[in-house]
């Protein structure tokens, strides 16, 4: 599993040196030599530092700026097995046999591992490749392929050169594949590759990439900027994709068949073309700007295939997947693995496309992709720092809408990138209007408690809507402002539409006023607010803050609400404040007895959805789920019987043809294990070894014990009856 290799750079000098450092790591140098234009230039001699991955060229004379030097590295390595770098993946062929294929994966800083260069985002160069590998194999990069000379056992590619990239980004592929292949409105090729046992499972990825391709010029106004882009699927990847440019590699799960999942990752990886590929960041700590705006523009790319597609939605769900994770490292910050490579961390993701949200939402719309699109062409093929996107923003900005507001972006954006975790806005209710004050509330992991370059204040942008308004306001909560108080008789709710990546706890006599607002004008809020709202409320549930009672007003008010997910959230808060009120034993509780009421309607949430008996699964599915996983929270808080008995009958029907995984799922989800083990042990099912394998793995799981973790139920003040209480909670995890 060895390879050689062999690389040429040309470089000009901008200042005078008498060595060359190159990154390489874990590679054998067997030969290295340098040209300048007299000829008189030699290496005297290399060395390696293992411990910055450098290779260090010193040559015999000091070379003056504005020469141009070529340097020529022959060099050999083998095929890793942890995959970075150039690494074995596995796979099998069609009779059963293992397959070994290779495959690169570069980012962070993997380069070096395959070969000597400049292995950093900021050196950018256009690259061209050459690759020998068996004849009959594959052999891909980032270009087209120009000639390939056949020589027995062996096949030698030459492909275009590249447009001016990172090292990252170059990548390579050999192996045992097949493709199916589409091109877009202007010709572009797009391929996408799987081994042959799996080529017929490629069509949602190739016809999403299609059209996010489409939507991504027009949009962006800059067309893709070589003739091809390749997807290709392996089975040992540790990543779930990687953008590079033009021959992107995705885990074979997170390409092959139909889960919506699939067309999230095509497209995150498809924008990354424009935002990761054409403009990149300068350094590793800088990139939330990649992550965080092909997160971001995931959302818009979805319209591009189902133009139901809700990007509201999409976007509150990075909320709270980046306030989970926002308890480490800030936006702005890089972390290393035990190797010394880069490694990337997840909150990039989330809480940049958090992040940037506000950033289009405080400059609008129409504001926001003109200035992207300035981005974009003013910084092609080159490296940014969060300066230029700030820039951009606010030429457009304070042109278009006049604005002469003493803000400023780049200040306002260091208080979320700079610092880690996120504010708490408590709203309190005074004669004159409402109170604002701010403060961390979010946990944070004890060794990351040092990002707090402004004491955890925030220059927090307040959208709120007035009680009887169908719009919504935009004041500022500065961090340098001990309170903000908004004059107004009316009831108000913060953070509406669920712009502001923050969230807000109110007084007693507020929730109760946003509950009758809510019970008597649902139709002026939206989605979005009222979910936020929810959200709010169930993350801080456990807390001193809210009182069970405001829990009980504001989920009560929203339970018949005409958006399921709204509907959803609010029967969970229900079914918590149940819970914190059964343990304290107050089973004559007046909250109790409006959550059990409620409970006695709550199977209309899901018997509405199956009013046809002879309706066949795969309709009945797609009618009212996007996907297995929501199905699955469903039938977990509402464990229907009816619904489950009809799985049974579908399963002993035609229609559970390549279904029956699915099926299985979900009986696990409703948690009845009468009824799984029935499925698993009954011949008549027919299942293939690997369903039965699956299904009795989830009896396992619903056979073990619960797990409980202990917490202290503390008290509440604003609620007269638990203020003596102190409990110890058992909460079901």
């Amino acid at each position: 599993m060895s390879y050689l290799g062999s690389v040429s750079i040309r470089m000009e000098v901008r200042q005078e040196m008498d060595k060359i450092v190159l990154h390489s790591s874990n590679l054998t140098i067997i030969d290295a030599k340098v040209i300048n234009s007299d000829n008189n230039l030699e290496i005297k001699s290399w060395t390696i530092n293992d411990s910055n991955q450098f290779l260090i060229l010193s040559l015999n004379k000091i070379v003056n700026p504005g020469e141009n030097l070529e340097v020529f590295i022959t060099f050999g390595g083998y095929l890793r097995e942890d995959r970075k770098g150039y690494y074995i993946t596995k796979s099998t062929k069609p009779t059963g046999e293992p397959m070994i294929n290779a495959v690169t994966q570069f980012e962070a800083t993997s380069a070096r591992f395959m070969v000597p260069c400049f292995d950093e985002p900021q050196f950018k160069a256009t690259w061209q490749v050459k690759l020998t590998y068996p004849t009959g194999a594959v052999g891909l990069t980032n270009t087209i392929d120009m000639e390939s000379i056949e020589d027995g056992d062996f096949t030698s590619t030459t492909y275009k050169r590249t447009v001016k990239m990172s090292s990252y980004l170059l990548a390579i592929f050999v192996g045992d594949v097949q493709f199916k292949e589409t091109t877009t409105k202007r010709g572009l090729r797009i391929r996408v590759y799987a081994d042959p046992k799996n080529i017929e499972s490629v069509d949602m990825a190739l016809n999403a990439s299609r059209l996010a391709v489409d939507g991504f010029e027009e949009l962006f106004g800059i067309d893709f900027p070589m003739e091809k882009i390749d997807f290709v699927s392996v089975f040992d990847f540790e990543a779930g994709a990687m953008e590079n440019w033009g021959l992107i590699i995705h885990r074979a799960e997170l390409i092959l068949g139909t889960d919506k999942e699939i067309v999230e990752v095509v497209i995150h990886e498809l924008a990354h073309q424009w935002f990761g590929n054409l403009v990149t960041m300068k350094y590793w700590y800088q990139t939330w700007l990649n992550e965080g705006f092909a997160t971001f523009m995931t959302a818009i790319g979805q319209t591009f295939i189902d133009g139901n597609f809700s990007q509201d939605t999409f976007h509150i769900s990075q909320q709270e997947e980046a306030r989970l994770k926002d308890r480490y490292r800030p936006l702005r910050s890089v972390a290393f693995d035990k190797d010394g490579s880069v490694t990337i961390q997840s909150i990039y993701y989330s809480k940049g496309s958090s992040f940037i949200r506000m950033l289009e939402k405080i400059v609008g719309t129409l504001n926001f992709y003109e200035a992207m699109r300035n981005y974009l062409s003013q910084n092609m093929y080159s490296n940014v720092k969060e300066d230029y996107l700030y820039s951009a923003l606010e030429a457009v900005w304070k042109t278009n809408t006049n604005n002469e507001t003493t803000l400023s972006i780049s200040e306002f954006a260091e208080c979320w990138t700079n610092q880690n975790s996120y504010p708490t806005v408590f709203a309190t209710r005074t004669p004159e209007g409402v109170v604002l004050t701010q403060n961390r509330e979010a946990p944070i992991e004890k060794n990351y408690t040092n990002y707090d370059e402004w004491g955890y204040k925030w220059d927090i942008p307040i959208w709120y809507q007035v009680a009887g308004e169908g719009s919504h306001e935009l004041v500022w909560f500065k961090k340098d402002q001990y309170e903000l108080e908004i004059r107004t008789e009316k009831t108000i709710i913060v953070n509406a539409e669920s712009y502001g990546y923050y969230d807000v706890i109110y007084d007693d006599v507020s929730y109760q006023s946003i509950a009758r607002e809510l019970e008597n004008n649902p139709t002026l809020y939206s989605m979005s607010t009222k979910l936020r709202l929810l959200l709010d409320l169930e993350s801080n549930a456990y807390t001193q803050m809210i009182a069970p009672h405001s829990l009980v007003l504001i989920a009560n008010a929203l339970r018949n609400d005409e958006f399921p997910i709204v509907q959803e959230y609010a029967q969970t808060i229900l079914k918590t404040t149940e819970f914190m009120i059964n343990r304290l034993n107050e089973q004559n509780n007046e909250d109790l007895k409006i959550i059990k009421g409620f409970s006695t309607n709550t199977s209309k949430v899901l018997r509405k959805f199956y009013s046809n008996p002879s309706e066949q699964f795969g309709d009945y599915f797609k009618r009212n789920f996007k996907s297995d996983k929501e199905f699955c929270e469903t039938l977990r808080n509402e464990r229907n019987e009816e619904v489950t008995n009809q799985l049974v009958d579908w399963l002993n029907t035609n229609d559970s043809s390549g279904r029956k995984h699915i099926m299985g799922f979900l009986m696990f989800c409703a948690k009845n294990k009468d009824k799984v083990r029935g499925l698993v042990f009954d011949p008549s099912f027919d299942w293939t070894a690997l369903e039965k394998s699956r299904n009795i793995q989830f009896l396992k799981i619903l056979n073990r014990r619960n797990i409980y973790e202990t917490r202290e139920f503390r008290k509440f003040p604003s609620n007269e009856e638990y203020i003596s209480r102190k409990t110890i909670i058992r909460i079901e995890s």
